[in-house]
């Protein structure tokens, strides 16, 4: 008897914080997406969790801030083009010999 209440409560608290989640992303209080709800939907406490977190870095994010995945990928770009130019222009000359 105990099991069964607990578990009906469970799951009222779990609609309960899915409708305030999926009120919070259509007011736009929650900067998160809306593709996040079936997250918050089919896992029932982390993927509340994890949307409120997704939202508290979005909060903290610097909008002047470089991303620095781009930058590393400009400059491994920048090294694979003059490594590859380098090891083309010893091919040339050896084959021309």
């Amino acid at each position: 008897m105990i099991q069964t209440v607990l578990g009906i409560f469970l799951i009222l608290l779990h609609i309960v914080c899915c409708v305030l989640v999926w009120l919070g992303i259509k007011t736009h209080l929650l900067k998160v997406k809306k593709y996040l709800m079936a997250l918050v939907i089919f896992v029932p406490f982390w993927g509340t969790v994890c949307v409120l977190l997704l939202h508290l870095q979005m909060l903290t994010r610097r909008d002047n801030r470089i991303e620095p995945g781009v930058e590393k990928l400009r400059v491994n770009e920048e090294i694979y083009k003059k490594y590859f130019f380098r090891q083309f222009r010893i091919r040339t000359k050896r084959s021309f010999r």
